[in-house]
């Protein structure tokens, strides 16, 4: 009990100082905004801890119960739930930390993705836009959601910080080659087509992305989606599809909804939608007319500002805006449009696409970002006036 008191103090001491530790250029308003974030995940990850059950019980149950033999066989089994097991084998094993402390604990990791994904708002965003009466920025890194599934043991936490450190190692020169294959590493070992997106949405966006030097340019493109093509018979393998026949995928796709429905509250038969409901769905529910318990509700809140954000981002200039976009935003949005695309056919409940969802939503609204910049900059900045 004592030692894991121990546990917990110094996490929230490394948490409370992560911002600063990162990076030194932050104002003093980012980083109040930045420990406001940290405290306001504590309290989330309070609410996983205490509230919710699922997936983080079972990999946190699992791995204290493991020996080191069985612990190396699953790091190595190439099966995701396996390695999640593994992962959390030293925490909960060998350090004997509790439930509560391997929570926050894994928190840390999603606190670090949200600081790297703060710093390239800093990095790409030139100009902010008022909503409401506030800013859009830092206000939409207060999302419930974006932290719910960020917080716990489990596979979302630790994706959605390779996604960021992936991203991060591409707008940052520092450690690049470094950062970009642990992320990829992580991700390969839990989710293989996650690299794959990755991989094929920032090579495409090298393609487009006309700020970049023709060297840069075709060199990133050729690098990327050459690495993307390396690991599509793992990805194939790993989703039990034997090529990329339209058949196969779509018969993948539709039994994999077919599973996912069976015996939830949270069920939509989304292998009977046309292709445009499904991406709708993926994207924008639950909203209030599914709500059946308090997160769903929250969900719809978080929905119904993600809904009226796409439509103000795509509303002005989308295709000059998304021309004159920076190389990393056009990757999160065809990063975004890949996982969209895949993940929309293929699941038949709410609460999974939310899950899901997740590691692609941070990108997705950098990109919302850059679009309101490129908005407030043609309004006024372009004809001398003051941005709002």
């Amino acid at each position: 009990m004592l030692l894991d008191f121990a546990y917990i103090i110094l996490i929230l001491i490394i948490g409370y100082s992560l911002p600063k530790a990162i990076s030194r250029n932050f104002s003093t308003n980012d980083l109040k905004t930045l420990r406001q974030l940290f405290f306001y995940r504590l309290v989330i990850a309070l609410y996983y801890c205490f509230f919710l059950s699922g997936d983080a019980n079972r990999y946190y149950n699992v791995s204290r119960s493991i020996g080191y033999e069985e612990f190396l066989t699953k790091l190595t089994s190439g099966n995701g739930t396996y390695v999640m097991e593994a992962l959390n084998y030293p925490w909960s094993n060998i350090l004997g930390m509790s439930y509560l402390a391997n929570t926050l604990f894994f928190s840390l990791f999603g606190f670090i993705a949200i600081v790297l994904f703060y710093l390239m708002v800093l990095k790409l965003i030139p100009y902010n836009r008022i909503l409401f009466g506030t800013t859009i920025f830092p206000l939409i890194f207060f999302l419930p959601n974006i932290h719910l599934w960020s917080v716990a043991i489990g596979k979302d936490t630790l994706l959605f910080l390779a996604v960021a450190m992936f991203a991060y190692a591409i707008v940052f020169k520092t450690r690049r080659y470094l950062l970009m294959m642990v992320a990829l590493l992580i991700a390969l070992m839990i989710r293989p087509h996650i690299v794959l997106f990755l991989l094929v949405g920032f090579g495409i966006a090298a393609i487009f992305s006309q700020k970049l030097t023709s060297f840069q340019r075709y060199g990133l493109a050729i690098a990327l989606l050459g690495g993307s093509a390396i690991i599509l018979p793992f990805v194939l393998e790993f989703i039990n599809v034997e090529s990329l026949d339209a058949a196969a995928l779509s018969q993948r796709a539709d039994n994999q909804a077919s599973l996912l429905t069976e015996d939830s509250g949270s069920a939509v038969d989304v292998s009977s939608y046309p292709f445009p409901v499904k991406v709708v769905t993926y994207l924008y529910r639950p909203l209030f007319f599914d709500v059946h318990s308090v997160g769903s509700l929250i969900s719809s809140f978080d929905n119904l500002f993600l809904l009226v954000l796409s439509f103000m981002a795509f509303k002005y200039k989308p295709f000059e805006t998304f021309k004159s976009a920076p190389f990393v935003a056009k990757g999160f949005l065809i990063f975004g449009i890949l996982g969209t695309v895949a993940f929309s056919t293929s699941l038949g409940n709410l609460g999974i696409m939310i899950r899901m969802k997740n590691m692609f939503t941070p990108g997705i609204l950098i990109y919302f970002l850059w679009c309101y910049s490129y908005q407030v900059y043609n309004k006024y900045v372009k004809h001398g006036g003051a941005p709002s």
